[in-house]
């Protein structure tokens, strides 16, 4: 079992609170060394010049030995014999000045300390019953036997040794919980790295299978799309030159909408609005861009008293954005948009609403639970606790919902300090 560590200066665990505890030992003990050395060899007048000089010489002596193996060396609970040795002579230069001024008894309090800081409990014990030993000789037999001071002397003597084990094995508990609990804090820290890097290649995951969706149904379509409309034209090109023509022009508009998807996964990946301006201010210049280049009517209504969100929310709710507004201009057929974005207390809800056709308004429109974009839409807020929502019916249009619990980023920001706070 061990002890306080409170004089190793260089110990790994030195931001622990018994290790910052340190310099304040060290700072009592040589004040308490030079208080008694002042009051003995300056104020003293019933002491001869012999008697100060000595007093004064082994306190200076007192104050190196302390120096040399509890300050310079690291050598508690790693040298526990020298240690040993230290608390005998420290004891022994203790009862020598003690016998020159009792004003030195003040150091007995610094030789049982030091005695339990610098051993383990099972070398401390014996080491305070030595120095309980010495103490009560010196007090009350040095000068003499005398039958009337052993009463005295053997109450002082196991109260001393009571006192002093209790204590120690009282301090030796709450080192060795506080030893514990670090331990318990390091472990739950590594899980907690841990699991936060499963949670990263979990996300890296999903996004690559994201974008292969995104890129099956729109890269990959469009290229073999425009690998048909030119074998087609090639062979049109001698016998009918107008079909061939006609080929052509299919595979440039082809090439040009799938560059325009191209523009868009890249800009999902790099939501560049968002580093430049709120999410609010980001979702009407994306509305007025999609109505500029669609010929589509798009409005954008902010309602509620707008909140600094978790980055992670921001990016979810405008890709969300671009994604519906990519449906609206494929299946929707829709004439007029609108983008809702509501604060509302611990949430926060996106509405993307159009005036088109419907889903299931014909064969080739979308259905509300498939498509890869919606699918990739769902499983993005869902792994923030969202639900995404898509309402239809047959000619009035269909509405795409976005809710997501709101995670403040002052809140976020403030998260680390507060588990800190927790772990002190």
């Amino acid at each position: 079992m061990r002890m306080m560590k409170f004089f190793r200066p260089n110990h790994r665990h030195a931001n622990d609170a018994w290790e910052r505890m340190v310099p304040i030992w060290h700072l009592v003990f040589y004040l308490t060394l030079i208080f008694c050395t002042v009051i003995t060899v300056a104020f003293e007048r019933d002491l001869d010049q012999t008697q100060r000089l000595l007093a004064l010489g082994l306190s200076i002596a007192f104050g190196v030995w302390h120096y040399v193996l509890i300050v310079y060396l690291p050598l508690p609970y790693v040298r526990p014999r020298p240690m040993l040795l230290y608390v005998a002579v420290a004891t022994a230069l203790t009862l020598s000045l003690i016998n020159i001024h009792p004003v030195y008894w003040l150091l007995i309090f610094n030789v049982y300390g030091q005695t339990y800081g610098v051993l383990p409990l099972r070398w401390a014990i014996p080491a305070s019953i030595g120095v309980t030993a010495a103490v009560t000789w010196q007090s009350f037999f040095a000068r003499g036997f005398a039958w009337e001071n052993v009463l005295p002397a053997a109450t002082l003597f196991v109260a001393s040794i009571v006192f002093g084990s209790v204590m120690g094995w009282f301090i030796d508990s709450v080192i060795n919980e506080s030893e514990k609990r670090k331990k318990l804090i390091a472990e739950l820290n590594a899980t907690r790295a841990e699991l936060a890097q499963r949670e990263r290649e979990a996300g890296t995951l999903q996004e690559r299978q994201r974008l292969a969706r995104e890129i099956h149904d729109t890269l990959a379509q469009g290229f073999t799309s425009i690998v048909m409309q030119l074998e087609a034209a090639e062979q049109a090109l001698q016998n009918d030159p107008a079909s061939a023509q006609k080929f052509l022009d299919t595979a440039r508009q082809t090439a040009r909408s799938s560059l325009d998807e191209a523009r868009r996964v890249v800009a999902a990946l790099r939501p560049e609005l968002l580093e430049q301006d709120s999410l609010p201010n980001a979702l009407q210049r994306t509305a007025e861009r999609w109505s500029q280049e669609n010929g589509i009517v798009a409005h954008t209504n902010i309602s509620g008293e707008i909140a600094a969100l978790a980055h992670e929310i921001e990016i979810t709710l405008l890709r969300a954005a671009q994604e519906a507004l990519t449906n609206i201009k494929k299946h929707a057929h829709a004439s007029h948009v609108e983008l809702s974005l509501a604060y509302s207390g611990d949430v926060i809800t996106l509405d993307v609403q159009d005036n088109g056709i419907g889903i299931h308004a014909n064969g080739n429109a979308m259905s509300a639970q498939s498509g890869f974009g919606l699918i990739a839409m769902r499983e993005r807020v869902a792994q923030l606790g969202g639900k995404v929502t898509v309402e239809s019916a047959r000619g009035e249009g269909t509405t795409v919902a976005v809710e997501i619990p709101i995670i403040a980023e002052s809140v976020k920001r403030e998260s680390p300090r507060i588990i800190a706070n927790l772990h002190e």
